[in-house]
């Protein structure tokens, strides 16, 4: 199938109402890929999205402490 035809169908999608589905991004930090929303594992890194996600918000909350631990130090100079 070609590109243009690809976009065809998409668009022809859209005319009838209906859009394409809505993806989210894989919580891998080597990963990123675009996946279904829902699923149970990502079908690029095999990754267990619960996992995934945890790791990436305990790395957020380390960040948001690094950030506030700097923004002090800067304060008191």
């Amino acid at each position: 199938m070609t590109t243009a035809k690809a976009n065809r169908k998409w668009s022809d999608a859209r005319l009838k109402g209906r859009l394409p589905p809505q993806l989210v991004r894989c919580p891998g930090a080597d990963c990123g890929q675009y996946i279904y929303p829902g699923g149970k594992k990502c079908p690029h890194c095999g990754g267990v999205l619960v996992t995934l996600k945890r790791k990436q918000l305990g790395a957020l909350r380390k960040a948001e402490a690094a950030a506030a631990t700097l923004k002090r130090i800067l304060e008191g100079l």
